[in-house]
């Protein structure tokens, strides 16, 4: 695993050596980052609350817009006191969630990397952060009523392979041919550790042509609205010419066609129509695969904001901070 983050760490600096120097804010946020890479004896038998107040710090990488490191974009700046209960309900939780590793998997595995190639991830997803564009909120007359990008239809192999799956949809006819072992391998997923957000960006950037409009980034829907929410995919769909990537919660509630409530779960949005306020994404778990007595659920879904927002935002506030995002 080690050798694969240094290799991908290696790239991404030498892209990121490529790009304009940026603000004085991101090169404030840069330096704040590496000065405060967790060492081994601050991860070191750490509790919960401890390893995630070591890993998860929150820069400004730009006016009003800040980026916690692990998590993504935030939608509004926390202060410390917001940062630290955000935190303390994470340190309580499971590390992994369905197919999601939760904010203490991620920050547990972040951990168990070499010091120095913790310095080098997190120097690359911080550097990515100041030079990504703003995101965008766009009015209802900034672009098409509908569109939906072409997209291959994926159905997840393993039951914890939502994230590969949904990595490798966006990725179809974008990069070379690559499983979805290859692509599980290149985010780290394991079956107890389920696929973290903050590694889809870097991967979706280097191995896929998908960025050239925008590079891809995690963006925290948390504490937002539907009409943002809708915002954020029309932004990527038209704006950065590529699909979204979004973490929900799979629950009968929010999905009709379910038979059976799941947990945290990776869909790849590829169309959004503002006229029916709906969105358009590929749904990569087959129930009926993994359940007994689970309905046919693989495949094009249209389903209303509302509902795609609520499983958005079931899961944001089952854990605020942790999921909630968008990898857009």
């Amino acid at each position: 695993m080690y050798a694969r983050v240094a290799t991908l760490a290696a790239a991404m600096l030498l892209l990121a050596s490529t790009t304009p120097a940026v603000a004085a804010d991101g090169q404030v946020a840069i330096a704040a980052v590496e000065r405060t890479t967790p060492t081994d004896a601050q991860l070191a038998n750490a509790s919960p609350f401890a390893l995630l107040k070591a890993v998860i710090r929150c820069e400004q990488v730009a006016a009003g817009r800040q980026y916690c490191m692990h998590i993504g974009l935030m939608p509004r700046p926390l202060s410390d006191g917001d940062l630290d209960a955000m935190l303390r309900k994470a340190a309580a939780g499971p590390e992994i969630d369905g197919g999601v590793a939760t904010l203490l998997g991620t920050a547990r595995r972040f951990a168990a990397m070499p010091y120095d190639q913790r310095v080098a991830a997190e120097r690359d997803e911080i550097a990515a952060a100041v030079r990504a564009p703003r995101v965008r909120l766009m009015s209802a007359s900034a672009a098409p009523a509908r569109r939906v990008m072409p997209m291959a239809m994926v159905e997840q192999e393993t039951y914890w392979y939502c994230g590969p799956a949904s990595v490798a949809a966006v990725a179809y006819g974008h990069s070379a041919t690559a499983s979805q072992g290859t692509w599980a391998y290149r985010l780290h997923v394991t079956e107890s550790g389920g696929t973290s957000v903050s590694d889809i960006p870097a991967v979706l950037n280097y191995f896929t042509d998908r960025g050239r409009a925008g590079p891809y980034q995690a963006v925290s829907t948390g504490d937002t609205d539907a009409n943002t929410y809708l915002s954020y995919v029309r932004a990527a769909i038209y704006e950065r010419n590529h699909p979204a990537i979004q973490q929900v919660k799979l629950y009968k509630a929010y999905f009709p066609y379910l038979r059976v409530n799941h947990g945290g779960h990776f869909q790849a949005v590829n169309g959004y129509d503002t006229d029916r306020r709906t969105v358009i994404y590929d749904e990569v778990y087959n129930e009926a695969t993994f359940t007994s007595g689970g309905a046919q659920t693989a495949g094009q879904k249209e389903l209303a904001v509302s509902l795609a927002f609520a499983a958005n935002q079931a899961s944001y506030r089952a854990m605020p901070g942790v999921f909630g995002r968008l990898v857009m």
